[in-house]
């Protein structure tokens, strides 16, 4: 019997380190990554993108109307947190924060959203690099 329908959901979906401590960096972002691949295709789910800063991660799916979207975030970060717990040993102990934020997003904007869920890395390093050039004080009167 063939498939009589068609479901196409996106999701955007964000969630931060325990504490919002910085533990992740461009490494553990990509093990989370090759993680949420794995989990994803073993829930008949897709990535689309995936990047993030040092204390929070972006994800952006493609899920059938059939998925258990709680089972699905937990096995997410179940996976890469036990991942990077068991390839990098950090202290403290990795872990995420419970929750999550989750937007849907609409062919309209897929583009724009996954540029912006792509470029999260960049964006966060420019904004602490202006951060710190503008509470460095530069006295001209002192040269």
């Amino acid at each position: 019997m063939g498939r009589h329908s068609q479901v196409n959901i996106v999701i955007h979906l964000v969630w931060a380190t325990k504490k919002r401590l910085p533990l992740l960096n461009l490494s553990r972002i990509a093990l989370a990554r090759s993680e949420f691949r794995r989990v994803l295709k073993s829930s008949n789910a897709v990535l689309i993108e995936c990047s993030g800063y040092r204390d929070h991660i972006h994800v952006l799916i493609r899920v059938h109307d059939d998925v258990n979207f709680q089972t699905l975030i937990r096995k997410l970060k179940g996976a890469s947190s036990f991942s990077i717990n068991k390839e990098y040993e950090p202290i403290p102990k990795f872990q995420w924060q419970r929750g999550y934020y989750a937007q849907s997003v609409g062919k309209k904007e897929l583009e724009m959203v996954r540029k912006y869920v792509r470029d999260q890395w960049c964006k966060h390093e420019y904004e602490w690099v202006m951060k710190e050039l503008e509470s460095t004080s530069f006295n001209s009167s002192s040269s």
